[in-house]
């Protein structure tokens, strides 16, 4: 991990001390990154609650009313994709495209913020 990484991340005693899937301690990483970073954009499919990806205190991009019950608006940084999983790579790429090398691969590195 490069230092910028480890300066925008503060582990806390909120992490887990027991074998915990990685589909649900991300969401530790997400909660610990997203208040330093503002660029940061977190979303799922329709699975939100069963992997608690949703960050604290998260405002949904959206101007519908979701699935889940929450209101969203464009302020937001959280992306509910729904059933769209088709939709998540072309968009993903429209935001990373300048980091996409031909493999499809992200880089991302210190000079990228």
């Amino acid at each position: 991990m490069t230092q910028v990484w480890t300066k925008l991340v503060s582990v806390g005693e909120e992490l887990p001390t027991t074998p915990t899937a990685s589909r649900k301690s991300v969401r530790f990483f997400c909660d610990a990154l997203s208040p330093n970073s503002q660029n940061l954009m977190v979303g799922t499919t329709d699975i939100s609650l069963s992997v608690s990806m949703a960050e604290k205190d998260k405002t949904d991009l959206s101007t519908r009313k979701t699935t889940c019950g929450t209101q969203g608006n464009c302020s937001g940084r959280y992306i509910h994709w729904g059933i769209h999983e088709h939709l998540i790579y072309p968009n993903t790429y429209c935001f990373l495209g300048p980091f996409h090398n031909r493999n499809g691969v992200v880089r991302l590195n210190a000079d990228s913020y």
